[in-house]
């Protein structure tokens, strides 16, 4: 009796020990798989123009690195690209299903074609339920974005645009700073004669920087920001605006490469003093500018009231909607959404005065201070144009077709007689 009652307890004694070993083995064995779910690394794509030789490009790189500094299991792919690389790669990479998580998008016909394709994501929910996020943005600026009662857009950066000048130029060769049309091309004839180029300009879409701070100052904020009759014709600004440009090509305001020349050399002419003026945005402020440089609108007619193009910037986010609608990616791309338009990311971005935020809080420094002084003495805000004209035909016929109208082979009438096309 007493031995089968020792065999019974040792194996009682047995089965114990087994089922403590089987269950610390399930137990690590969950622990280590929970662990593992913890600490994957979830990848997001981000896309935006900020690369290369863009002003901001090394501070976006700095905000990316202290973002994944806080967040070991967030993996920011970044895939900006500078130049007109970007928009082109961007709307190839939604085309084919394939776009980034996160992007950065300026306002305009492409934005609003990605949107009513259903592949941007409307976070009006999120961002309402969230009033730190929120308050991180001038309610103001989203008046800029014509979304209805859906917010598609993190509007981060404003933009503003205007005639830079090498204010030392002028008064080395005694040159009056232009106020009107007429005083420019006076002006651009005695730079001429001093081996001076008055005006860089080329070839690109962000040459047609002139073109249409013209177009604001000849047509208004209605006109511009409404260009068709209802006829669907062209408003007369848009036309008037490239004969004047005939005018200043006819009397060599541009450098001879104008057709051939790109964006960085055209804004290195400009900053090596060997161009006196440049049509650009606010995004063109760097270091590099000192308080030789000033700011001034376009002059068109001295007795107008003076049109401003202002906006947002390319610092417009915006989460995709398939990143959106995808249960492991949704969070860590808001995550990050969040903190790239932070007031802990704009503290960076400001850094540099090529930043202009849309927080109403901006840092005082000179460049900025032309900016503010030029948007605050404006009869009226409007729209950069190229945000109302489609953007295929804007890049595709338009500025293809410059060169021809520039020398008489075309009339700018000719030009948009096939926009209606797109």
């Amino acid at each position: 009796m007493k031995r089968q009652s020792i065999l019974t307890l040792s194996f009682t004694a047995i089965i114990i020990v087994i089922s403590l070993v089987i269950y610390s083995s399930t137990d690590r064995l969950e622990y280590e798989n929970y662990e593992t779910e913890k600490t994957e690394i979830i990848e997001v794509r981000f896309s935006s123009s900020w690369a290369g030789v863009d002003s901001k490009a090394e501070y976006l790189e700095t905000v990316i690195e202290a973002f994944e500094a806080e967040h070991p299991n967030i993996k920011i792919i970044d895939e900006s690209m500078y130049g007109e690389d970007f928009l082109f790669t961007l709307k190839a990479d939604f085309a084919s299903g394939n776009g980034p998580d996160v992007f950065g998008l300026w306002p305009g016909s492409d934005l609003e074609l990605l949107i009513d394709n259903q592949m941007v994501a409307d976070l009006s929910r999120v961002i309402k339920d969230d009033p730190s996020w929120y308050d991180n943005v001038d309610p103001n600026v989203f008046e800029f974005l014509d979304q209805g009662y859906q917010i598609y857009s993190i509007p981060f950066e404003i933009i503003y645009e205007g005639l830079y000048i090498n204010k030392d130029l002028f008064e080395e060769h005694n040159i009056k700073i232009p106020e009107n049309f007429n005083e420019l091309k006076d002006a651009i004839v005695v730079f001429n004669q001093v081996g001076i180029v008055p005006i860089a300009y080329n070839l690109t879409p962000e040459g047609s920087f002139i073109y249409q701070n013209m177009i604001v100052q000849l047509s208004g904020k209605y006109d511009t920001e409404n260009p068709f009759t209802s006829a669907g014709n062209i408003k007369s600004g848009y036309i008037e605006a490239m004969y004047l440009m005939q005018d200043l090509y006819q009397l060599d305001a541009f450098p001879e490469n104008a057709f051939t020349l790109d964006d960085a050399s055209r804004n290195e002419m400009f900053i090596q003093k060997e161009a006196a003026m440049i049509v650009q945005g606010s995004w063109f402020n760097s270091d590099r500018l000192d308080e030789s440089v000033d700011l001034i609108p376009f002059p068109i007619d001295d007795r107008k009231d003076v049109s401003i193009i202002y906006g947002i910037g390319n610092g417009n986010f915006h989460m995709s909607k398939s990143a959106f609608d995808n249960p492991e990616k949704r969070e860590s791309a808001l995550i990050f959404l969040k903190y790239l338009t932070s007031k802990a990311s704009r503290d960076v971005f400001e850094l540099t005065s090529s930043f202009v935020s849309s927080s109403p809080e901006l840092p005082d420094d000179y460049l900025r201070r032309l900016g503010m002084r030029l948007t605050h003495s404006a009869d009226e805000l409007v729209g950069p144009p190229d945000h109302y004209i489609n953007r295929n035909f804007w890049e595709s016929v338009l500025i293809k077709e410059f060169p021809n109208m520039l020398e008489g082979k075309i009339t700018p009438e000719e030009i948009f007689e096939t926009i209606g096309d797109y």
